[in-house]
Parts: C-alpha cells; structure tokens; sequence
C-alpha cells in the first residue's frame, strides 16, 4: 500500500539544536568544513544545522565550493546517523537553489549519492533527497545529468510507493527531465503508472500526472 502521510522535519529531541559556534570572516567556512569531517557527532550536526542558515547567500556557496565542503558533504550522505544524512540533503537541497550550486553538483558528481537516499530509512533524507535533485532538474544541464545517471525508471518506481508529499516533488522531477528525454519514461512504463495516478484523490496529483503523460506522449 503507498504512503500518505506527510513528512516532518523536525529534529529528533536529544539533539541540541544550538548551531555551531561561528568563526567571522574567511575563517567560517573553512572551519565548519572542519567540523563536518569530525569524529563526534553532535559536531557534524551542529555544523550542518549551521550551514543550513549560512549557504542561502551564493556568496556563501562560492566560498564553500573554493574549501572543499563538496567532498565533505558527500561522505556525509553515507553518514550512519540520519539526521547527518538528512541535514547533508538539506544542505544540498539549499546550494541548487543557486546556479553555482546546482553547476557544483554536477560537478562534483553528487547525483547518484543524492538519489541513493531515495532508499533511505529516515523520512526526512529522503524527502531532502527528492528536493534536491528536483531543483536540479530545472536546468537542462541538471535534468540531463539525472537522466544519464538512469534514475528516471527509480523515479517512476517511486510513484507507487511514496508518500503524497514526495509523489509531487517525483512528478516535477519527471516533467523537468522528459523535457530532454522521454526513451527511459517510456521504457520504465511510467504512462501505465500516471494514467492511474489521474484518480488519485489528490487535485495537485492528478494535474501533474496529466501533464507528465503530455511530456511524454507530445514531444
């Protein structure tokens, strides 16, 4: 039976939500770069949460790319703690937001260790996961590199199963993606699987899988 249930983002209770203690100046993303790579949880935590604030100026973003957040951020997709992978995501998610973000990711080849949160246990890195490959989508660049990556049949998989929240965010990535490709929607069987999305009780559902199969059977 697929999930309905919306998803929260709320921090789990025994985490101090207090952010990281910042450095001023040249000095603070190359420390909270640090503090990402330590040993002790509650740090990786705090510096993420702090990130989350600081990454919204594109300034921001340029600075952390020139200190090696890039790598950092995608060894903490694979982090044992879900709320690191989880706020990785978020983070993440933050960066594409900018087009120096979403040029990193490419870049940096983050695609698939993003999309391999889309198995995650924690609802809420995977949630991220699907917001920020999503916001990549949006460039023709960034839907090309989710469509060389194969997601595109995981993404129409996902359609069965996931919760309402996480189905629109798959149904926007799909309509940004079909713009360059429609061979592997086709091929992962993703028409069967929208027409009988066009009776979900949800009005936003039904309008995007409508428009999705219009990418698909227009183009």
């Amino acid at each position: 039976m697929a999930a309905t249930t919306r998803i929260t983002t709320a921090l789990p209770p025994n985490i101090d939500i207090t952010k990281a203690e910042l450095a001023y100046g040249e000095h603070m993303l190359p420390k909270l770069n640090r503090q990402l790579q330590d040993e002790t949880l509650i740090t990786r935590q705090r510096a993420l949460n702090a990130l989350c604030d600081v990454l919204h100026n594109p300034e921001h973003v340029s600075a952390a790319l020139k200190v090696g957040m890039a790598n950092s951020l995608k060894k903490l997709l694979c982090d044992s703690d879900g709320t690191v992978r989880w706020k990785a995501t978020e983070v993440l998610f933050i960066c594409s937001n900018h087009a120096i973000g979403r040029d990193s990711i490419l870049q940096f080849e983050l695609i698939e260790p993003i999309s391999d949160l889309f198995d995650d246990t924690h609802d809420d890195a995977r949630l991220m996961s699907h917001r920020a490959v999503e916001s990549v989508s949006h460039t023709v660049n960034g839907a090309q590199g989710i469509v060389s990556a194969n997601l595109i049949g995981k993404l129409v998989e996902k359609l069965k199963t996931e919760t309402d929240e996480i189905k629109e965010i798959v149904l926007d990535t799909l309509h940004y993606c079909m713009k360059v490709d429609t061979e592997q929607a086709l091929g992962a069987g993703a028409i069967e699987v929208l027409t009988t999305m066009l009776g979900h009780k949800s009005w936003e559902i039904r309008g995007k899988s409508a428009r999705d199969i219009m990418d698909i059977t227009f183009l």
